[in-house]
């Protein structure tokens, strides 16, 4: 069973982000500026691409070493141009029909490559897929998630995606540039639907045109904010840094005007958040940052708001506006709808300035505002869309670029989108590098570290790891080594080698006390469960679950509050009560999909599917399975992929299909060997030397469970410790050997009765009373 992980998701380890996009901007990627005019394919020299062997006249797609997105292999004369669209597919093993995993923009044609841009993924694994061409009127097949617009009608838009696509009424979509679709232009939420195509209304942008791509969003129900009192921006006037300057004082009324309806069209969509402009007021700004602050708290309390935006016009040109923003209670913004942390700045917790910017259109400070917002209350969605506008727009400068990067990489990251989360954190190292800003390049490494050990790149992952311990070594830097640390030790857990995984942990808890990381303390307590629930100390890893819960919700951090949720829940099933490990389970499953996390959504899916298989609802429960299935292979999770297969292949066998079931059992067994996930290794050899028993195998079987025994007890996992005994007993009692299977069942009841299981000691009880004297 894969147990879910939590430090991947801390973001203190170099602080929030703020900024992101409203109505245009680029999601996952800087934009590709167009030519002047549209250029005929096959005139440009290709680069060389030696780490992308191909072969000409079948198109595959590629991530070189050199960076970038390519289609290699395509032959001469090929007529691909700028701005078509690219079908990437995978292929099936045993089937003949390649599955379609994304869609992918052209960027520049060569001689034989092209340059692309995915526009959206539904599996991680893009390398190597076939690519072909599609035609402005072909479907894209990738569900509801990409579609065009097929025409415009007054207020309204039909866009080429329906029911038989997946979509639903509210689902909310960005529509991307014709000439450039990387670049997001505005954004329609679906108000009615056909089979094959759907009516919009436009929440904000300009007007949507024929032909231009849209790309799924969000849930039209995921907003911003739970249920609770609206969050309430507040927009003042715009300080001039001469009393006397008339122009600076109008223009200063004028920015803010602007702003606070972009902020309002930004939000639109949006539950829980209000912004009104309040042209009375004015926060002086020659004083102190505090005494800003200060004023600034005293008008958001005189107005109900939480938080105010103010700042200075240097001159009377609109790029002259220095804006700040200040969180004006912030236990009573937790208190209302945001489900967020504090909302944090560039240099302390009560705002930002935007350093050096010049922020000409007022549309990209509220991006960068909402961004803020949309991150810290974990709706990476939102934050995708958001950050990516600010971060194109150049609104984030210095560290404030480097910091919204991150969250950016972090939001693609969550949202399945690792080509563009990968590219970006390569990105954010070389800029981090070239500014010298060592830190942000570590936090860059640590992103690649994530992607990397969810796509089953354990060498690699580790070796970012280790770049990232030596320089926090040397830097004596205590909050990165701690990440280090933690993730280092997942990696050792992963593998077996538990007492290496627990000083690891100890390590890094030690070092988030002592700086005061809470989210890194959480983290570090939750894995630190795990391996007790593992090792059969069942009750001490429910308190470090609880301490770890406590942390979580006091900061606010809804995906580890969900992650431990999800923990506590399996627990709960272990120990027979069903209700309640369901009722945790949705709740966890519930906050989750808020704010968009996918591989925590299917992690939650399959531990469902395996309650409905439990109770013997083998359709409802196959059903689940087959969803978590699909999503992770979306995002790449090749652990979370080889335990759904395991479980599907218990269903095959208890079904009675032998060979489907040990198709997928080996499936599984692969996947497993090749990230090195000793512990998914020894839960399907366990199930295959069953398979083997059930086939009248028996000495197989016994000879697979005492290495399996061997290797559970060195690895001293005591589930499968037991589990591989009370098989190894089955097998000695069908052989006639009852004196040994007593003693196989006896040791394996008192693990049992340690673990909690009431279900397995009641039916090791039963067959202990049922052995001959």
């Amino acid at each position: 069973m894969k147990t879910e992980r939590v430090r991947g998701v801390r973001r203190s380890c170099a602080g929030l982000a703020m900024g992101v996009v409203v109505a245009l901007g680029c999601a996952g990627s800087a934009p590709v500026q167009p030519p002047p005019s549209r250029t005929p394919a096959a005139v440009a020299t290709s680069p060389p691409l030696s780490s992308c062997p191909a072969a000409a006249g079948k198109p595959v797609f590629c991530l070189p070493a050199e960076g970038g997105q390519f289609v290699v292999g395509l032959p001469r004369g090929h007529g691909w141009e700028r701005g078509d669209w690219v079908l990437l597919s995978q292929a099936q093993p045993g089937l003949t029909a390649a599955r379609p995993v994304a869609i992918a923009v052209l960027v520049e044609a060569l001689a034989d490559v092209a340059r692309v841009m995915v526009l959206h993924q539904t599996d991680a694994r893009l390398d190597g897929a076939g690519a072909r061409k599609i035609g402005k009127e072909e479907r894209p097949q990738l569900g509801k998630h990409v579609g065009r617009v097929l025409r415009g009608d007054g207020g309204r838009v039909q866009i080429g995606v329906g029911k038989a696509d997946g979509a639903v009424e509210g689902d909310v979509y960005t529509v991307r540039s014709a000439r450039d679709a990387n670049e997001i232009v505005g954004r329609v939420q679906v108000k009615e639907l056909g089979d094959l195509h759907a009516w919009a209304v436009a929440l904000d942008g300009e007007p949507a045109r024929e032909g231009q791509p849209v790309v799924y969003l969000r849930a039209g129900d995921a907003g911003l904010f739970g249920a609770g009192a609206p969050v309430s921006i507040l927009v003042v006037n715009f300080d001039p840094a001469d009393e006397q300057d008339t122009r600076e004082a109008k223009a200063g009324r004028g920015f803010a005007k602007q702003l606070a309806n972009e902020l309002g069209n930004a939000a639109a969509g949006l539950q829980g958040l209000t912004v009104r402009y309040e042209g009375s007021q004015r926060v002086r700004v020659d004083r102190s940052d505090e005494e800003g602050h200060a004023e600034a708290r005293a008008i958001g309390k005189r107005f109900g708001a939480h938080i105010v935006v103010w700042g200075s016009m240097r001159c009377d040109k609109m790029g002259c506006a220095l804006p700040r923003f200040t969180v004006v209670e912030p236990e009573r913004l937790e208190r209302a709808a945001y489900r967020g942390n504090e909302v944090r700045g560039s240099f302390d917790d009560a705002g930002f300035t935007l350093k050096g910017a010049q922020p000409v259109e007022p549309v990209a400070l509220a991006a960068a505002i909402l961004g803020s917002v949309a991150y810290d209350a974990q709706r990476y969605a939102d934050a995708r869309v958001y950050l990516g506008k600010a971060l194109s727009q150049g609104v984030l400068q210095g560290e404030d670029e480097l910091r919204g990067r991150k969250s950016l990489v972090h939001a693609l990251y969550t949202q399945g989108q690792t080509v563009a989360a990968r590219e970006q954190a390569s990105v954010l190292m070389k800029r981090a590098r070239t500014a010298g800003a060592a830190r942000w390049e570590q936090s860059g490494r640590a992103a690649l570290a994530r992607i990397d050990f969810r796509e089953g790149k354990v060498d690699a992952a580790r070796a970012h790891l280790g770049a990232i311990r030596q320089w926090s070594e040397a830097a004596g830097d205590e909050g990165m080594l701690g990440f280090a640390l933690h993730e280092l030790a997942v990696l050792e857990a992963r593998q077996g080698r538990v007492d290496g995984a627990r000083k690891q942990y100890e390590k890094s808890l030690e070092l988030s006390r002592r700086i005061g990381d809470v989210q890194g303390e959480a983290a570090t307590l939750h894995q630190l469960a795990v391996l007790e629930a593992q090792q059969g100390r069942v009750d001490e890893a429910r308190k470090q679950y609880e301490k770890s819960l406590e942390l979580e919700r006091r900061i606010g951090n809804v995906q580890g509050e969900a992650a431990t949720l999800h923990e506590l829940a399996v627990l709960e099933a272990q120990q027979g009560r069903v209700d309640e490990a369901r009722k945790q389970y949705e709740k966890s499953l519930e906050f989750k999909r808020r704010i968009g996390d996918v591989e925590g959504e299917a992690a939650t899916l399959h531990q469902l599917a395996v309650l409905e298989a439990q109770q013997g609802r083998v359709d409802e429960a196959r059903k689940q399975y087959e969803k978590s299935l699909e999503l992770k292979r979306r995002i790449g999770d090749v652990e979370g992929e080889a335990a759904t297969l395991h479980q599907l292949a218990v269903l095959e066998a208890q079904q009675g299909r032998v060979d489907e079931a040990r198709k997928q059992y080996e499936k599984s067994l692969e996947l497993s060997r090749r990230i090195g996930d000793v512990q998914g290794e020894l839960a399907t050899r366990i199930n295959m030397a069953a398979l083997d028993f059930r086939g009248r195998r028996h000495n197989e079987a016994r000879q697979h469970l005492e290495e399996t025994l061997e290797r559970a007890r060195a690895l001293r996992h005591v589930e499968y410790e037991a589990r591989c005994l009370d098989w190894l007993g089955i097998v000695d009692r069908e052989v006639g050997k009852h004196a040994s299977a007593r003693t196989r069942w006896t040791a394996a009841l008192a693990l049992y009765r340690g673990l909690r299981m009431p279900r397995k000691v009641k039916e090791l009880e039963e067959q202990l009373a049922s052995l001959p004297p």
